[in-house]
């Protein structure tokens, strides 16, 4: 498990970014889950309203999007 993934629940929702299962990057409210895996974040919040989302990183590059043009199907 690789990638971005918000981390939503009606108190705040966050995004953290995840290498193999582990938690690397993080805004302050979680940032002491840095280094643990991701169902550490997901059991501490304990709630039946989250919702954990999965982004795909390649959406968010803009190396490759600067001057790219719309394709037409």
């Amino acid at each position: 498990m690789t990638g971005f993934y918000h981390i939503s629940h009606p108190k705040m929702t966050v995004g953290v970014t995840v290498e193999d299962g582990i938690i690397t990057e993080a805004p302050p409210v979680v940032r002491k889950f840095i280094g643990q895996p991701l169902d550490n974040l997901i059991g501490w919040i304990r709630s039946p309203e989250l919702v954990v989302t999965s982004v795909l990183s390649t959406c968010f590059t803009t190396e490759n999007s600067a001057n790219t043009e719309p394709t037409k199907d």
